[in-house]
């Protein structure tokens, strides 16, 4: 179509006289289009605003003109400046809604095509561009610098109601103050706001939002900068960008950096009723300068509403101040979703290096929480602290090398939140708190106020790894659950470390699961150092289900696990293996696992269908390689303990008093060493209990007395059902030995411990040293009781090739009886070798019955029995037969008789050579 002839005469026409005429009209839907040319860079008004061109009354088209011909004019109206002129705006008169004096008021549809101009409004003591609800404005390529509003208005530089975008602007040194003055750049008053390859910087408000502030309304922020804007002091949130009310705000692909509030939100703040997604977007070196533990949010705060964070970054932000929370992102009772993102070194006065949430829920997915600082305030929780009822996911996500003051060097959940970690490393966190209950290196799970619950706290398919709470009396490096719930499930926990205890987990009371994890390579000490593994300290429970506690050192007790005096501990299915005890105390050790009986009941410690192995107590007078029970409740059911160390009694199983059932399952390759080395699979200490049923006890060995079983002198032992193969005890003195089992005496030597051995073998044993005695069994003047047993195969150096019993004085020790007992092939050697089969000596008093003594033999006298001068041997209903030796080959009464008697089925023995056999 050709143009009209009269249009473009009068296009030409306004170019000569400089007069800015519309362009010929573009019909879109019915409206009119139009092109204003700013020609001049004073600030004039429109001379007759409607008559469709843009002059003042000297002909020229100023920016103010401009707009005011726009506004009267239907249709939408382009207005193009000068490339990088500089058009200051002078024409005052704030508060009217006219584009003729004041800020530009915009009432139709403008774009404002700076080409690299500014916009200088210092002088004006208003904003810039005020967009009327219902109209559309563009502003482009432009600068806006010097924006002061009058006390209490917003917006310094821009403000809408209708819809506004900013497209490669710049706002710079815009400025409201007074009450509630909030925006010190640009305010969305409920309207639409699209700012895209825009830079925001040294902006301030009063109140909130030092850059943007949305009341409502939508607000898109693409490609753009937020730096150095500034809100405060009435309260100051926001220094970046702020929402009130019940608006969307998005930032995509953008850089939030540098800004400051008085209160919270240093970078972003997002409304109750909010909605806020932040895509792409770095969020670096903001500040928020409140000191209330509620106040925060260096880099972002989320106050009730709903904010995504998703793959951005958020780094180097500050809360700083008093009790200020959330260095990097404060969720404030909202809903925050962060993905694929990475927030680290950010810091925090008080919790929350990166986050802090105060209620609501959170959920990190991705990404990473990296070198997060929680201060001394009291400093809890360096990546995430949870605040009241929160609930927390983190799932995949990287948390690594944060700080803590005090607890939750990685992640902290409080006593009413719960938290689910998943997939996730938590590694190389310190928590520096040096208190019993403080540290929690990985994570701190709290207890109530009142101490009688606390958070939940779940740990799934993770890695908790190098953690540390090594300060004081620190503990839990990996993971400190302080009475509340914890369960760990698919998870490893590898080389953490704690100054107290815990070097993996510390559960201070409450209830602690363990299933299908690692515990590896985790350290306790030295202050004390129990629990390298695992401790529980108070009246809590533990269980440890289809684990592996492996390579873990405590430099006291518990190398692997440690049960309180107050807690029950079950460890069902898992392996606890070389693990290491360093305590070097007579009550220290049990390398494996310690149970700790010192308070009024004693803890209950359940080992079953577990395996016990390669643990060691080696220290000093180290104890309880595999498991020490000192004064608590031992149950172990169905376990394999083997090759299992200690220094001085106990190679397998300790236990100083309390009470301990073993059935089946095995104690192999026990050793206890040289100091002195009591007890190769098992040693009781004082007044215990010990029931051992249908177990396998072979190969293990004590330095000294004992090579599979130890019996203290006031303890109580019963054996029934197992076999008791191979074991050696390796002491040189008279009355050390007991290969197989020793039964002890008191030290005044009137008495002993309580032995009964009933359906069980006891084969292969020995006590070959010196004078080694008892390769079966030595009874140290206690009472033993043995029944329905076979005794084969056993060797001794001095006496009592099967059994050896220590006498004393007549009348005041333990008896010996023996009914269906078999006495086979047992030797003792040269030095002196008395009693093949069994051997008294001194003044004891041993009854045997229905028994058979057979094929032993003894290098010196008395190949299956030898009584003492001072002796009362009373055998009946016994086969004593085809045992050989020099003197007497079957019986031997010692001389001179000092009140000793020793007959077989009423025949009376007497000293001296014999060649009796019975029958």
């Amino acid at each position: 179509m050709r143009r009209p002839v009269t249009t473009a005469l009068g296009a030409g026409l306004a170019l000569l006289l400089g007069i800015a005429a519309p362009a010929a009209a573009q019909t879109t839907g019915g409206a009119p289009s139009r092109t204003f040319t700013v020609n001049t860079t004073a600030d004039t008004v429109d001379a007759s605003p409607g008559n469709g061109r843009c002059a003042d009354s000297a002909g020229r088209c100023s920016l103010r003109a401009a707009v005011m011909e726009a506004n009267a004019l239907t249709g939408s109206t382009t207005v193009v400046l000068a490339r990088r002129a500089t058009y200051p705006l002078t024409i005052t008169g704030a508060g009217n809604a006219s584009a003729a004096s004041g800020d530009l008021d915009i009432t139709r549809d403008v774009v404002v095509e700076g080409t690299g101009s500014t916009v200088n409004i210092s002088a004006l003591g208003d904003r810039a561009f005020d967009v009327a609800r219902n109209a559309r404005a563009s502003i482009r390529t432009t600068r806006v610098v010097g924006g002061r509003t009058p006390a209490g208005e917003s917006g310094g530089a821009f403000r809408t109601t209708g819809q506004l975008t900013l497209q490669n602007v710049t706002a710079i040194d815009n400025r409201v103050t007074g009450e509630g003055a909030s925006g010190g750049a640009v305010f969305n008053d409920g309207g639409t706001l699209e700012v895209n390859r825009t830079t925001l910087s040294f902006n301030r408000a009063e109140r909130a939002g030092g850059a943007i502030e949305a009341n409502g309304g939508r607000t898109r922020v693409v490609v753009a900068t937020l730096e150095r804007n500034t809100t405060g002091p009435t309260p100051g949130n926001g220094g970046g960008l702020h929402l009130t009310g019940n608006g969307s705000v998005d930032v995509f692909f953008s850089r939030v950096l540098r800004n400051t509030a008085a209160s919270e939100g240093g970078g972003l703040w997002n409304s109750g009723a909010g909605t806020m997604a932040v895509g792409a977007t770095l969020v670096v070196g903001n500040v928020a300068q409140g000191t209330a533990a509620d106040n925060g949010g260096g880099g972002l705060f989320n106050d009730g509403g709903t904010l995504f964070v998703f793959q951005s970054d958020a780094f180097d932000n500050t809360a700083t101040n008093g009790a200020g929370s959330g260095g990097g992102i404060l969720n404030n009772n909202g809903n925050l979703v962060v993905n694929d993102t990475r927030v680290y070194s950010n810091s925090a006065a008080r919790a929350g290096g990166n986050i802090e949430t105060v209620g609501g829920s959170v959920d990190v997915n991705g990404g990473l929480l990296w070198t997060g600082d929680a201060g001394a305030n009291p400093g809890n929780g360096g990546a995430v602290h949870t605040s009241g009822p929160g609930d927390v996911e983190i799932r995949g996500t990287s948390v690594a090398a944060n700080v803590a003051g005090n607890e939750g060097g990685g992640l902290w959940n409080s006593a009413v939140g719960t938290m689910t970690v998943t997939d996730t490393d938590v590694v190389g966190n310190d928590a520096r708190g040096d208190l019993a209950d403080e540290g929690g290196g990985g994570i701190f799970n709290q207890a109530n106020a009142e101490n009688t619950d606390g958070g939940d706290l779940t740990v799934v398919g993770s890695t908790i790894w190098a953690n540390v709470a090594t300060n004081g009396a620190g503990s839990g490096g990996g993971i400190l659950n302080e009475r509340g719930t914890l369960e760990v499930r698919d998870t490893t926990l590898i080389q953490n470390e704690a100054a107290r205890a815990g070097g993996g987990i510390e559960a201070l009371a409450g209830t602690t699961r363990l299933i299908s994890s690692t515990l590896d390579g985790n350290t306790a000490g030295p202050n004390p150092g129990n629990g390298g593994g695992l401790h529980l300290t108070g009246a809590g429970d533990v269980d440890v289900v289809a684990s592996e506690v492996i390579n873990n050192l405590a430099t006291s007790e518990g190398g692997g696990l440690w049960n309180s005096s107050e807690g029950t501990m079950d460890v069902e299915t898992s392996v606890i293996r070389d693990n290491v005890s360093e305590g070097t105390g007579a009550d220290q050790g049990g390398g494996g696992l310690f149970n700790d009986g010192e308070g009024e009941t004693g803890g209950t410690l359940t080992v079953s269908r577990s395996g016990v192995h390669g643990n060691t107590a080696t220290n000093g007078s180290g104890s309880g390689g595999g498991i020490l029970n000192d004064e608590g409740t031992l149950v172990v059911t169905d376990t394999n303990l083997f090759d299992n160390s200690a220094a001085r009694a106990g190679g397998n199983i300790e236990t100083n008093v309390g009470t301990v059932e073993v059935t089946r399952g095995l104690m192999w390759t026990g050793d206890a060493g040289a100091n002195p080395g009591n007890g190769g699979a098992l040693h009781t200490s004082g007044a215990g209990e010990v029931t051992i049923m249908d177990v396998s006890i072979a190969a293990n060995v004590a330095g000294n007395e004992g090579g599979g079983l130890w019996n203290s002198a006031v303890g109580t032992m019963t054996v029934t059902d197992s076999d008791i193969v191979g074991n050696a005890a390796n002491g040189t003195a008279a009355d050390a030995g007991g290969g197989g089992i020793f039964n002890q005496s008191n030290t005044d030597g009137t008495g002993g411990g309580t032995l009964t051995v009933t359906g069980s073998t006891i084969w292969a044993n020995t006590a070959t040293n010196g004078s080694g005695s008892g390769g079966g069994i030595l009874n140290e003047r206690g009472d033993l009781t043995v029944s329905d047993t076979t005794i084969i195969g056993n060797e001794s150096a001095r006496a009592g090739g099967g059994i050896e019993v220590v006498g004393g004085e007549a009348g005041l020790v333990g008896t010996t009886t023996l009914t269906d007992v078999r006495l086979l092939d047992n030797g003792t050697g040269a030095n002196p070798g008395n009693g093949g089969g069994l051997h008294l000596g001194g003044a004891g008093t041993v009854t045997m019955d229905a028994s058979r003594v057979e094929d032993n033999s003894a290098a010196n006298e008395g190949g299956g029995l030898w009584n003492s001068p001072s002796g009362i041997l009373t055998v009946t209903n016994t086969s004593v037969v085809n045992n050989t030796a020099p003197t007497g080959p079957n019986v031997y009464q010692d001389e001179p008789v000092a009140g000793g008697v020793f007959t077989v089925d009423g025949t009376v023995i007497q000293p001296g050579p014999n060649q009796l056999a019975f029958p």
